[in-house]
């Protein structure tokens, strides 16, 4: 059974084993023999034996210093036994035993005996051999792929990790706290009930794979989706689950290709929708116009030859005919199929004197603010067109805030980059200006916002509106080559923003891409910073520092108003100053759900905690820089520059 296994016996005297070796010989050993310390040691470099049966007395040198030795070779690893004629030598067992002796035996053992203690443990190396080598392989197989190995021990509560599940999120081994909480901390919080849920219903009956996809954050502090397989090979006598075993695999690129593809569906479904429904009013608007054009008519030849007391049916027929065609000339807007008078427009000077009207007409509780970025770029447009969406998305902003309150228009300059034309192919990659108008009323619901564009949608009461208002908006800027969106929070506001090509010189497009460009030209805005504290005297102090140096900035006081404000402003903030003691969501969890929104963003966490650990918590979770208050004025100027200039 054991062919071609070597014994090496290392013994001074070898009578006494002298039946012993020839039982080993007859049963197919090889039997090699030395009679010192530095034979065997010799002979044991040359053949790389699989037994060594070591004297502990030996006339040149201790058995179980030859032991110590021999386990110091690298690239030899026998089975040592150490054999000894005396029945009570327990100090030597213990040395010999303690320095990687497999057993210890006495000569006065029997021949069988040896025999037996040899197979097994024989077949104990050879079984080892086997799991070291499938795990060699099993690591060579992972190399370079996307998932690692996981064991959890139940009874301890440790996870043990490979290196390539570690690499995978970016972690190094004292980044790890070997426990089932570690872990779960590190899950996507919103993911957490699901694992939660499958977990225990696996644990009910832990048999077979159970698998889950979930979110787990890197040592980056980013997020990465990981496809996690597990089972469990060992149980109890109750048949409770001890250890599991288990793979992660990075899905990420997987659920990026998944969320890419469901985004163009709902881009192709929308487009081939809003085709549809403009292909129909542009049909309809054809034949109407055809109806209209007979009906104003004849209206018009009855008004002059019937009799005067008569004269106002003719009439009524007639502005309701007038009304019936700017309802057609809207639809034929909406289906881009009414011609524009394209010409080169000052967009500046084109909203300024719209706001000077529009101001007229609001309520006195309605107050109207203009930000407009200088020298911005001019674009193709009908004048008359934008001035009546605008006039149109202001008087809309008016009706959403029956209370009172703000609207605010916004023109800036801006370079459609490839993240941005992906997520919006109606408008071309290039320079644009992006015109918005917000307002802090009701705001809009979910479902309600993805109608809103449609034409005949409303949620006016009756006879307060056509639902065309919106829709020949969307007509409007299609036509223009641009593309016009809408972000809403219910009861906090709505925000629309129109996107035009721009006219723009070769001299005047070198700005950077994918951002603003508040002057249009060679020189770009000053950056904006989002102070978020919630101590008021703070937030001024700071604004104070950093408007004294050239930075524009924003400010709020939680972390929810953070959020909101960077959802719907972050094409504009470059850098992010928040506090990490702060009521309600915090600044750690902020910091969390504005590095998942965009993991670009640059944070510096402002703080009285001076803790090492903190510190390099708050880094790990995508900080890019850390400050601790008190901080002098030179200490946040100084940072703010440093974290700018940063990749």
């Amino acid at each position: 059974m054991f062919d071609n296994s070597k014994i090496l016996v290392i013994d001074d005297d070898l009578f006494p084993l002298t039946g012993h070796l020839r039982l080993l010989e007859s049963s197919g050993y090889r039997v090699m023999k030395a009679e010192t310390g530095e034979q065997g040691l010799h002979i044991a470099v040359e053949t790389s034996p699989d037994v060594i049966l070591l004297d502990v007395m030996l006339p040149d040198i201790s058995g179980t210093e030859l032991c110590r030795k021999i386990k110091a070779l690298p690239h030899i690893s026998p089975i040592i036994i150490l054999i000894s004629s005396y029945k009570t030598d327990s100090e030597n067992k213990v040395e010999g035993l303690d320095l990687g002796a497999d057993a210890y035996l006495n000569k006065s053992i029997s021949k069988r005996e040896l025999l037996a203690n040899i197979r097994a443990m024989l077949r104990l190396k050879n079984a080892e051999t086997r799991i070291r080598e499938n795990e060699e392989r099993m690591k060579m197989a992972l190399q370079g792929t996307d998932e690692g190995i996981w064991d959890w021990n139940m009874q301890t509560d440790v996870i043990t990790y490979d290196d390539n599940w570690k690499s995978i999120l970016g972690y190094d081994e004292e980044d790890i706290i070997f426990d089932r909480h570690w872990w779960e901390r590190n899950i996507d919080p919103d993911s957490s009930d699901l694992v939660k849920g499958i977990m225990d219903d696996y644990f009910r009956q832990p048999r077979g794979f159970y698998e889950f996809e979930c979110r787990i954050r890197t040592k980056s502090g980013q997020w990465k989706w990981i496809l996690t397989r597990g089972k469990c090979i060992e149980y109890d006598y109750l048949g409770k689950p001890l250890r599991l075993i288990g793979t992660h695999r990075d899905i990420t690129h997987r659920k990026r290709a998944e969320e890419d593809r469901i985004l163009l569906e709902q881009q192709l479904h929308k487009a081939r929708k809003m085709e549809s429904i403009a292909t129909l009013s542009g049909g309809i608007a054809h034949e109407f116009n055809n109806l209209i054009c007979i009906i104003s008519g004849n209206a018009e030849l009855l008004m002059e030859s019937i009799p005067s007391r008569e004269r106002p049916l003719a009439e009524d027929i007639f502005q309701a005919a007038q009304r019936g065609a700017d309802l057609v000339k809207q639809l034929l807007t909406f289906s881009s199929r009414l011609e524009i008078n394209i010409t080169s427009v000052d967009i500046g000077n084109e909203i300024r004197r719209v706001a000077g009207q529009i101001e007229k007409t609001l309520n006195s509780h309605i107050k109207l603010e203009l930000l407009l970025s200088e020298r911005l770029y001019r674009v193709n447009a009908d004048a008359s067109q934008i001035e009546r969406s605008i006039v149109t998305l202001v008087g809309n902003a008016a009706d959403a805030m029956p209370g009172g309150g703000t609207v605010t228009i916004k023109a800036e300059n801006w370079i459609m980059d490839d993240k941005f034309h992906r997520n919006h192919p109606d408008i071309a990659r290039g320079p644009c200006v992006a015109i918005s108008i917000t307002d802090t009323g009701v705001g809009i619901e979910p479902d309600v916002l993805e109608k809103i564009f449609d034409p005949f949608f409303t949620t006016k009461d009756v006879g307060k509106g056509t639902g065309l208002g919106l829709s020949v908006i969307y007509g409007i800027i299609k036509a223009h080559g641009g593309v016009v969106l809408c972000d809403s929070d219910p009861g906090k506001g709505t925000c629309f923003t129109i996107y035009l090509p721009a006219l723009v010189s070769p001299r005047e497009e070198s700005v950077k891409h994918g951002g603003r460009d508040g002057n249009g030209g060679d020189t770009s805005p000053s950056p904006m910073v989002l102070i978020v504290d919630d101590e008021k005297s703070v937030r001024n102090l700071n604004a104070l520092i950093l408007s004294r140096i050239g930075y524009r900035t924003m400010e709020c006081e939680s972390g929810e108003e953070a959020l909101h404000i960077y959802k719907r402003h972050g094409h504009e903030i470059s850098i992010v100053l928040l506090d990490l003691g702060m009521p309600g969501m915090g600044g750690l969890k902020c910091l969390d759900r504005l590095v998942e929104f965009d993991p670009d963003i640059k944070v510096i966490i402002a703080s009285g905690y001076s803790d090492k650990g903190m510190i390099k918590d708050t880094m790990n979770h995508g900080a890019s820089a850390y400050l601790i208050k008190p901080y002098a004025k030179s200490e946040i100027e100084h940072c703010v520059k440093r974290v700018l200039a940063s990749d």
